[in-house]
């Protein structure tokens, strides 16, 4: 089966009486919705819930289920793929996972959101014939400090910042990433060429309440001062639109701790284990084939602007991808678990939370904005004349999509395209 294709009615399709049939002749492209959620990794039993949610569509699950098989919609159990093509269709997903960190849980993940739906043991044993060792790789093996009890009344009431510098050490990148804590799903993850600069965090905590359109109760960052713009910004914004909240009562922002800072803490690990290793080891281990010479400054610039773009969309697949991961259920915890981030966060009621969200007025957010980001910010290179240097010679080759696939082979085709002394 093409992952790719268009779901239909087969050349059978009969329905159930005319419930199927009307609904089809009401809503024709009922079949590419139902195979959007089945790739999104919602339950059978929560498509139609989630079709009324998403597209105010009412149906039943018995309806989901016919035409389901009737239009050959592909799941688990229907993929139309044979034993080759799930394979070769692992092994592709699994390019990117050259240290051999994802489990089976991952790769499922990863291959339904393509459309491709392989059932979890098939893809364990084929994992396990290619890399006998893989499990070992994956150990958990760090400490924790907190097991249990965190709460949160819904979405929006607390967002979590930090920055990331394991990957910024090998590679002059470092990561800043804002987090929901009551559905724990990546509000933002930004790719940056130091975390440590100032103006970051309250340029993309300004960023994010543009984007959400509106400021949380409360926000919690590491101790720094750093922090400290960031904390007068969602104090001023947070009393302006909500003055009878006390900041005596509910404190505007938290500074704590790093490793108390538990929701953002918890998911660098997997993001740092399953991601952000695999590139770093990309980058490493093609260093010499690709010519580049860690002591000449135009390779640096070129280096950093590559990779940087690199970093950043596999950020970007890691934040689409993990809105549809479900979260196991665990009895113990306070916080919503069962389902996934994505449906936590746009449907709280059903999981028992409230939106949390303060409307801001966004005419002064668009100014504080222009207030606290430098032009330069977002850029990977050192100043404007490299940024245009590398956007020309980056221009000169059509603008390919960068991954950390391809990184090295474009870095050499950006020397090559340097004039000659």
């Amino acid at each position: 089966m093409d992952p790719n294709a268009k779901p239909g009615p087969s050349k059978n399709f009969k329905g159930n009486g005319h419930r199927e049939n009307k609904l089809l002749d009401d809503h024709p492209e009922l079949p590419q919705y139902i195979q959007k959620l089945i790739n999104e990794h919602v339950r059978q039993k929560d498509i139609p819930a989630a079709l009324k949610r998403e597209y105010k569509i009412e149906t039943k699950l018995r309806s989901v289920e016919r035409i389901i098989k009737e239009c050959n919609l592909s799941t688990t159990r229907r993929s139309g793929l044979d034993a080759v093509q799930k394979t070769t269709a692992i092994l592709t997903v699994t390019e990117d996972d050259v240290l051999g960190r994802w489990g089976g849980r991952r790769v499922k993940e990863k291959l339904g959101l393509q459309g491709v739906h392989i059932s979890r043991p098939e893809i364990t044993q084929i994992l396990k014939t290619v890399d006998p060792q893989a499990n070992d790789k994956r150990r958990p093996d760090a400490k924790t400090v907190h097991q249990s009890g965190l709460y949160c009344s819904g979405p929006d009431e607390e967002w979590c910042f930090d920055g990331h510098e394991k990957i910024f050490e090998a590679m002059g990148i470092g990561i800043y990433g804002g987090i929901d804590k009551f559905s724990r799903r990546e509000l933002l993850l930004a790719a940056m060429r130091s975390v440590r600069r100032k103006e970051i965090p309250p340029a993309l905590y300004l960023k994010l309440v543009k984007m959400r359109r509106g400021v949380p109760l409360q926000t919690t960052t590491d101790m720094g001062s750093e922090t400290g713009v960031l904390a007068a910004l969602q104090t001023s914004l947070r009393q302006a639109a909500l003055p009878e909240l006390s900041v005596e009562e509910l404190p505007a922002h938290r500074s704590v701790k790093s490793v108390y800072n538990i929701t953002r803490e918890r998911n660098w690990r997997p993001l740092w284990e399953k991601e952000l290793a695999n590139v770093k080891y990309q980058y490493e281990t093609g260093k010499i084939e690709a010519g580049y010479h860690p002591q000449d400054p135009i390779h640096q610039e070129i280096a950093i602007f590559v990779w940087g773009n690199a970093v950043q969309r596999r950020l970007d697949e890691h934040q689409r991808e993990f809105e549809t991961h479900h979260i196991r259920r665990q009895k113990k915890s306070l916080l919503p678990t069962g389902g996934r981030p994505k449906d936590f966060y746009e449907d709280p009621q059903t999981w028992g939370g409230q939106k949390q969200l303060i409307p801001v007025d966004m005419a002064l957010v668009d100014k504080l904005i222009a207030e606290h980001t430098p032009a330069d910010l977002f850029q990977f290179t050192s100043n404007a004349e490299m940024e245009a240097l590398c956007r020309d010679l980056y221009a000169a080759l059509e603008k390919p999509e960068i991954s950390s696939r391809n990184a090295w082979p474009v870095f050499t085709a950006m020397v090559n395209l340097l004039p000659t002394q």
